[in-house]
């Protein structure tokens, strides 16, 4: 009796669809996309690739969503099936974060003669 060798599937790079390479997301950001049902999307940074930043199960409709509170980075996301094979990654977003919050409205100080 011969093994029979079972072909594997070449899977696709997911879709990142938000954010956009170069947006200018604030500092906590939604990451969104689409893979195959079923698999799990995982996104690397391009500074620390040995560690995840997450790993997503990608619903029965081929969508995945999460949200990341980092610095500016770039990330790529590759899509692993159950059976451990992993998809080429998908093309690099870079994101820039606005370094200076943005001033608040009004006066920061109240007035010296306010009611404490």
């Amino acid at each position: 009796m011969t093994a029979k060798k079972t072909a594997r599937k070449a899977l696709e790079p997911p879709v990142i669809e938000s954010p956009k390479d170069g947006d200018k997301p604030g500092v906590r950001f939604r990451v969104e996309g689409t893979g195959t049902p079923g698999n799990f999307a995982v996104a690397y940074s391009t500074k620390d690739p040995l560690n995840q930043l997450f790993g997503q199960l990608i619903s029965s409709n081929g969508s995945w969503l999460t949200f990341l509170d980092l610095s500016q980075f770039g990330f790529y996301v590759v899509e692993r099936s159950q059976d451990g094979t992993v998809s080429p990654r998908s093309p690099i977003v870079t994101i820039h974060l606005e370094s200076t919050p943005s001033a608040p409205n009004g006066d920061a100080n109240p007035p010296e003669d306010a009611t404490h």
